[in-house]
Formats: C-alpha cells, structure tokens, sequence
C-alpha cells in the first residue's frame, strides 16, 4: 500500500520535473535568442564571418549542457513535491506530514499514513498538476522569429569597409 503513496510523489515529480525543464529551456533560449540577433546583426552590418557551422555546434552544446545543469540541480525533493501535492490537492499537510513520519510505528503515524494512503488512491494529477509551457516562451519564440526575419531579410552591409578591402585585395 505505501507503493501507492511513493507512486503518487513519483508522478508528480516527473510532472514538475518535466515544467522545470521547460522553463529553463524557455529562459536560456532567450538569451541565446538575444545573442542570435546581436551575431546576425554584426554579420550583416559589419560583413564578419560569425556563423557558422562551428559556432552553432559549439553554442548548441553550450546551451544544452546550460539547461541541464540547471535543470538537474533545481529537481524538487520528495518533501517539496509532497508540500505541493498538498497545497495544490487541498489535503491539509497529509502527505507532508505521511511523509515526515513514515518511518515511526506509533497509532498516530499509522493512522496518518493510512489517510494519506486513502487519499492517494483516489487523486487525478493530471488536472492539478498539468504539462504546460510557461508564459516566457511567447518571448522565446518572438525573439526567434525576430532571428529568423533578420538572417532572412536584413541586407548586407559593409560599415567598415572590410569586405570592399577583401575585394580590393583580391583584385590585385
């Protein structure tokens, strides 16, 4: 019976675990959104060579890796996800507290886990507890799509004359 209760805290922490990865995701790719526009930006104003494959496989990692360290070092515990299940499912610090005296064998304890118990088996996470997108990823797509236009549509310049000098030179 206490496999239901272990259960329960597991799916809920793959739930949050799954919006804390989307979150973070949301929130690096924004930044690497604001570096994408500031590198498109400078390859076509000032005609450097910025992007390439190299820099996008080296950014890539590096953001990646970014997001899952985040990711792994911010996973709730068993108590924190059990504080949640209670504030979120209304039932009153049951499981928190199951949690807490689990391991004591005293009427009350056993009273406490068996209520937890009970509850568990009748609960429905997935409308407490659902897989959604956090608001910053309107802005994470904005900025992308921002990207996008830009290496699309922006033409090339040349503000510091370095391309018509590489033609110059080669022209020699």
């Amino acid at each position: 019976m206490l496999k239901i209760f272990e259960k329960t805290i597991h799916e809920v922490k793959i739930r949050c675990s799954i919006n804390l990865l989307l979150k973070y995701a949301g929130q690096i790719l924004i930044i690497a959104g604001v570096i994408a526009i500031i590198a498109v930006m400078t390859e076509k104003l000032l005609a450097l060579q910025l992007i390439n494959q190299n820099t996008l496989t080296g950014f890539g990692i590096f953001f990646a890796a970014l997001i899952l360290v985040l990711w792994l070092y911010k996973q709730p515990s068993k108590l924190q996800i059990s504080i949640l299940l209670d504030e979120r499912m209304g039932l009153k610090e049951r499981f928190s507290t199951a949690l807490k005296i689990s391991d004591q064998h005293d009427a009350f304890s056993e009273a406490a886990c068996r209520e937890a118990l009970n509850k568990a088996q009748s609960l429905n996470l997935q409308g407490h507890f659902p897989i959604k997108l956090s608001k910053g990823w309107v802005y994470t797509g904005t900025l992308w799509l921002i990207v996008a236009l830009l290496f699309a549509f922006m033409p090339q310049k040349d503000l510091l004359g370095i391309q018509s000098r590489k033609d110059d030179e080669n022209l020699v």
